[in-house]
């Protein structure tokens, strides 16, 4: 016996990755060789140079920051307690395809 649907079944197309930050995750922590902790922005898909992606980055700073300085880093890692920490941008496609006066203030390069 063969069934078949009176309604088609709806297909959505794939969603093409994006490059927009989740600001509520941190995306990883990992610990330097003197024991200061690492929290990693990982940036994996290619720039797109849009307001919306370099505001959720500024957004995702602004959580890890909080983080930090707030305490949960410690109380998730009591091995950081005391410790210095740093952010880290690690991307795979190089720098923002238009960085503004953020992302440079940001990584003190000034270019």
């Amino acid at each position: 016996m063969i069934f078949r649907r009176k309604q088609p079944i709806p297909r959505t197309a794939p969603q093409p990755p994006s490059s927009l930050f989740d600001p509520t995750k941190v995306d990883m922590i990992s610990k330097k060789s003197k024991g200061d902790a690492r929290l990693f922005i990982i940036q994996d898909q290619p720039w797109t140079g849009s307001d919306a992606e370099i505001e959720s980055l500024e957004q995702k700073v602004h959580y890890y920051v909080s983080f930090a300085a707030g305490g949960a880093l410690v109380a998730l890692e009591p091995q950081f307690s005391g410790r210095p920490w740093a952010i880290v941008l690690d991307t795979y496609t190089g720098r923002p395809k238009r960085p503004d006066a953020r992302c440079t203030q940001a990584d003190g390069s000034g270019h």
